[in-house]
């Protein structure tokens, strides 16, 4: 089964890589991904962040390799630029490492009650449930109708 559902690019040398990607996705054990992650860190952190996730459905890890503007804070951004909203204007959910410069940047900033520490300590609010528990269907629930 393909975990990323055919939006991936095969690469046996990154010497042949033609273009400038978004993220570069690494897939296998945890202790595998972590020792990859901390290599890259020490060559090549001045231009990526790296994230370790749990593939949903997966027995399996992946080590995402982000260009420094490839942060989704950009992306809601020119989102809202485009759309003539204002950042205070805006709600973000988060759970990751990758949703902090968004959950800082935006009026109100939900963290996962799962989300990594640094999120959660950024946060305006934190759900009282994770994502397997349909957190953020419950934390908009809380904020928009009081529920």
């Amino acid at each position: 089964m393909d975990a990323f559902r055919g939006r991936n690019l095969g690469l046996d040398d990154f010497d042949n890589l033609v273009g400038n990607p978004l993220s570069i996705v690494f897939a296998g054990s945890h202790d595998d991904l972590v020792g990859l992650r901390n290599r890259m860190r020490d060559e090549i952190s001045d231009r990526f962040n790296f994230h370790i996730m749990k593939i949903r459905r997966e027995p399996k890890w992946m080590l995402e390799v982000l260009q420094k503007s490839g942060d989704k804070f950009y992306g809601v951004k020119k989102y809202a630029e485009i759309r003539n909203i204002d950042l205070k204007d805006v709600a973000a959910i988060g759970d990751d490492s990758n949703d902090v410069m968004l959950i800082k940047s935006v009026g109100l900033g939900i963290a996962m009650k799962n989300g990594v520490e640094r999120l959660r300590e950024a946060a305006d609010v934190v759900s009282d449930y994770d994502n397997n528990n349909d957190g953020a269907v419950k934390i908009l629930d809380k904020v928009l109708f009081g529920d």
